[in-house]
């Protein structure tokens, strides 16, 4: 497989910083290549069919009698070094705890409106701001479920380019992947 792959000359998750193939990659490779080019065909239409039946969709608050895009997976995962997953955690840590912390002060004191760090018409005008939830402070914090969309910048740096805090929707999303991509191809990826 890795042999017949071409690098397009931008950011390659595939090639290390020596052009060479990346170790993180090296075992999901090893076990793609030890399945046939129709078993590998197979897969991919075992993880649509699951996919089909499962219902995952884009959006699941659309009309259910309009026809929904289905979800689409890969049969090859993206593949993270640990260093570079422990990164991206400390980095979507930090952002949670930030936005835990601004959303204590507009519920609360209001600092950073006062100290003109936040406009409070931005506040205020905000439809899915709660007034009736001032100086109200939860148990456990505001924020219930967090979750970040990562995109990868043209020199290969990982960026967070949306925040969502207001459903749980991207953890069934995971949960519904990990299920449909480990009843598939659980034999490849417990090697990684």
């Amino acid at each position: 497989i890795a042999a017949d792959y071409a690098s397009t000359g931008s950011f390659d998750e595939l090639r290390g910083a020596d052009g060479g193939l990346a170790a993180h990659w090296q075992p999901i490779l090893a076990g793609l290549e030890g399945l046939s080019h129709q078993q590998r065909l197979d897969r991919i239409e075992r993880i649509n069919t699951r996919v089909r039946e499962t219902g995952i969709a884009h959006d699941l608050f659309a009309d259910p009698s309009r026809n929904l895009q289905p979800w689409h997976l890969d049969l090859v995962p993206l593949v993270f070094p640990a260093r570079a997953w422990a990164r991206i955690e400390a980095a979507v840590i930090q952002r949670a705890r930030l936005l835990e912390a601004v959303l204590a002060d507009v519920y609360g004191p209001q600092d950073l409106m006062r100290r003109g760090l936040i406009p409070p018409q931005l506040v205020f005008s905000d439809p899915a701001y709660l007034r009736a939830c001032q100086n109200i402070g939860p148990d456990g914090g505001r924020i219930q479920f967090f979750a970040t969309d990562l995109a990868r910048g043209p020199d290969g740096s990982w960026r967070i380019v949306d925040t969502h805090v207001e459903t749980p929707a991207g953890i069934g999303y995971a949960l519904a992947n990990r299920t449909v991509l480990t009843h598939i191809s659980g034999d490849i990826f417990s090697a990684s």
